[in-house]
């Protein structure tokens, strides 16, 4: 059976402007940081992803395309406190099966590096799509914590691999 997304690594500035279409989209962004991105916090951010893809070839953030076009992001960052997994959809891609699909290939790449044995996400509480998209792979609830630097709660969910 073919996939209907495909996964391509994040890994020159020309990636960018699919990017900014979900962090610069104030739909998307409402129920990740209650706000869109500035340009300059977008460029930053962006910065980021590609200096992390550079560092860590088995892991990162990836554009997602459905039918060659772009939906999305979905990310599998690993730090010193733990993997974490984000994603994020174009509103015209929502309630599809879509960030389901990309949360469970995100797993499989994890479940491919033994030294990841919990994958951590967060998510706005009043994001229930994405409550279950979690519990749908696995994930159970951890706790509820505010976060100072953009003042709002999150969830935290986590799976154990």
């Amino acid at each position: 059976m073919q996939k209907r997304i495909v996964f391509k690594r994040i890994e020159s500035e020309g990636d960018f402007a699919s990017f900014s279409q979900l962090v610069l989209n104030e739909q998307v962004m409402r129920m990740n940081m209650g706000r869109a991105f500035t340009p300059e916090e977008a460029g930053a951010y962006f910065a980021f992803i590609l200096r992390y893809n550079r560092e860590n070839p088995d892991t990162g953030t990836y554009l997602v395309f459905a039918n060659d076009a772009f939906i999305g992001v979905g990310a599998l960052y690993c730090r010193s406190d733990g993997a974490e997994i984000e994603y994020m959809l174009l509103p015209e891609f929502w309630n599809r099966g879509y960030a389901t699909e990309i949360v469970s290939e995100l797993l499989k790449v994890a479940r491919g590096k033994p030294e990841i044995h919990q994958i951590r996400a967060m998510m706005d509480p009043k994001n229930a799509a994405s409550r279950r998209v979690l519990i749908k792979n696995g994930f159970v609830y951890e706790k509820t914590e505010h976060i100072a630097e953009d003042n709002t709660d999150a969830e935290t969910y986590s799976i154990q691999l």
